[in-house]
């Protein structure tokens, strides 16, 4: 089934003596959004996590996933059927009245997510203006992006302690410090505004939005501010912020990955961030 690649030793304090394995697997399972595509999928050969779910400080009910027992992906459709809302697992109150706080009681007919708060003509308005190809609708290739970009902007090991396989005890004080930094500086879920009562200017692309227009509105940088729902993207990879969650740097748009890595460096080979000064090496 696999074909075993060469063998990657990291020489850094946090994952030492760990031997990370390169393989390349053609996936079996036809949901399989690696196996859709046909060819072989490189991965890294990390042991298959355990569904679990962690609560820490103000980051709560993370999302509890089951890799594919051969391509180890972890989106498509042996995702737990019941991905938690997103504002859940960053920990946000259900009992505020912001529109971007709303907790979803029932899954939408149409979509694996909408913006919250809005009528169904809105909804639709707003996903009228995205990419076709990354609509969220149910089996869709529109669901499969979103579910990929959940892992990919939202890495669990940047948001808790639980899920870093390779960081020293002595640098847990500083990863914590820094989840508290950024939850309490630089994490938020933006809201989508029903309409525009009068014209704007894109943040992004500057264009202009009409009245009446639907408007992603991201509260730290003020109510007055708004975007496209095309235009409210991570301003590293360029990626719809999934779900509206995204960071803040510099009046910058970021997806949580790209904001950490504004911070501290990422290790390639186990994908953890690491303390400047410290870097592990790759062949």
């Amino acid at each position: 089934m696999a074909a075993a690649g060469t063998t990657r030793q990291c020489c850094q304090n946090s994952c030492r003596d760990q031997a990370v394995k390169k393989q390349t697997v053609s996936c079996e399972d036809d949901d399989c959004v690696c196996h859709q595509g046909k060819t072989p999928l490189r991965i890294w050969n990390f042991a298959p996590h355990k569904g679990m779910s962690f609560l820490f400080k103000s980051t709560a009910n993370m999302l509890i996933r089951k890799p594919c027992k051969n391509c180890k992906v972890q989106n498509h459709t042996v995702v737990e059927e019941n991905l938690l809302q997103i504002q859940n697992r960053l920990g946000i109150s259900p009992d505020s009245q912001c529109p971007c706080k709303e907790n979803l009681k029932e899954p939408h007919k149409v979509y694996a997510w909408t913006p919250p708060g809005l009528p169904a003509d809105k909804i639709d308005e707003y996903f009228a203006q995205l990419p076709n190809n990354k609509v969220p609708r149910w089996k869709s290739p529109g669901e499969q992006y979103r579910e990929k970009q959940l892992v990919l902007q939202l890495p669990k090991q940047d948001l808790a302690l639980a899920y870093c396989r390779y960081l020293d005890k002595m640098h847990h004080k500083s990863f914590e410090d820094f989840v508290n930094m950024r939850n309490e500086l630089a994490l938020d879920i933006a809201y989508v505004r029903e309409y525009l009562d009068k014209p704007k200017e894109c943040a992004k692309c500057r264009g202009t939005m009409l009245k009446g227009d639907v408007a992603v509105i991201a509260p730290k940088f003020g109510e007055s501010i708004c975007w496209h729902p095309a235009c409210f993207v991570c301003s590293t990879c360029d990626e719809l912020l999934v779900d509206l969650t995204h960071c803040v740097k510099d009046r910058k748009l970021y997806c949580e990955r790209h904001f950490a890595e504004q911070i501290k460096p990422r290790c390639s080979a186990c994908d953890e961030s690491i303390d400047l000064g410290y870097q592990c090496s790759s062949p």
